[in-house]
């Protein structure tokens, strides 16, 4: 996949920014986040799984993109932290996790160095896999042959948090791994979450109005709110 440079990154408020990129004849979305300026939140409800755009209505982020996998009852297939209340069990050995502490620090962590479970600071966690990218390298050996459509995380040279959403079907994982670490964006470590149908993003604040919605309900969703003053 091409390299495209950089482009103007569109404010949608102090510590949100987005911008689209074109690669082929898919449209690749990107959120930056700063983690100091902005509440991280997971949601999950396996209970009441909704589409991306009504957990949009209901919790009114300024942000939001789909979570990991789930299971057909709609249980995630791992460990999940959403407001401090932890549920399911940690996937071993394998995959990465995205954890977000009480001072809204955010980190992606390998589970394949820790044993799982991030410890009582931790108030949101999400877990997924494949990594993608880590210590600025695709990893290797990912799946080349699958195409779907894409969501992923990652955290940047700057410790900015980063969306990587597609709109289009054709990625395998190794190709996004690649058009990660070859990109000007700095990433320094990449985190698939679920995709196909359920990739989404919302951008929902004035003059930035963006919808790409789930094709199903998610139990799960990763979410960017104003901070409290």
């Amino acid at each position: 996949m091409p390299i495209v440079p950089a482009q103007n990154w569109k404010t949608v408020q102090s510590g949100v920014a987005w911008q689209t990129r074109q690669v082929g004849i898919d449209s690749i979305a990107l959120v930056r986040i700063d983690p100091a300026q902005v509440r991280i939140r997971v949601a999950y409800d396996p209970q009441a799984p909704k589409k991306l755009s009504e957990w949009v209505n209901v919790l009114h982020p300024l942000v939001a993109i789909n979570g990991g996998f789930f299971e057909s009852d709609y249980r995630a297939t791992a460990l999940t932290i959403a407001d401090g209340v932890t549920s399911g069990a940690s996937y071993q050995g394998f995959g990465g996790m995205l954890t977000v502490n009480s001072d809204g620090r955010a980190e992606l962590i390998s589970l394949i160095d820790h044993s799982g479970y991030p410890g009582k600071d931790i108030l949101q966690a999400i877990q997924s896999f494949p990594r993608l990218v880590w210590d600025g390298e695709v990893i290797p050996e990912l799946d080349n042959e699958q195409r779907a459509r894409r969501t992923a995380v990652a955290i940047d040279d700057t410790g900015h948090l980063l969306l990587i959403v597609s709109e289009m079907p054709m990625w395998t994982l190794a190709e996004l791994g690649q058009w990660l670490a070859d990109s000007d964006l700095g990433i320094v470590r990449a985190l698939n979450l679920d995709g196909g149908p359920s990739t989404g993003l919302a951008i929902q604040a004035p003059g930035s109005t963006v919808l790409l919605d789930s094709q199903g309900p998610l139990p799960q969703v990763l979410m960017f709110e104003e901070k409290e003053s």
